[in-house]
């Protein structure tokens, strides 16, 4: 989220079929911390406790919280039984689309 912007994030259907480079644009309209929140939940295959999603996504317990309440405004993160969850189109695009696009800019480093 941008400041003085309010972006609309589409819903899981829409989402899915978004292009790659519309999906970027949302991605990187989120803070680094709750793009990091999103990173660190997805590396599991279910579920997360949230003490856990702090210590993967390397994020102070300030950055989880504000990172978490900007998420939760979003259809692809929410909270079950006290455990952290992202909806499954958000999981596969930061592990395969995220990644092949890193893996790119490594090597071009």
């Amino acid at each position: 989220m941008t400041e003085g912007k309010e972006v609309k994030y589409p819903n899981l259907d829409t989402f899915s079929q978004l292009s790659l480079q519309d999906k970027v644009g949302l991605f990187t309209s989120l803070p680094v911390s709750s793009q990091k929140l999103l990173i660190g939940c997805s590396a599991f295959a279910s579920t997360v406790n949230p003490e856990m999603a702090k210590v993967v996504s390397k994020l102070t317990p300030e950055e989880y919280e504000t990172a978490k309440s900007i998420l939760l405004q979003t259809p692809y993160f929410l909270i079950l039984k006290g455990r952290l969850q992202i909806a499954e189109p958000i999981k596969n695009f930061v592990n395969t689309d995220l990644k092949k696009i890193w893996e790119e800019q490594k090597k071009i480093k």
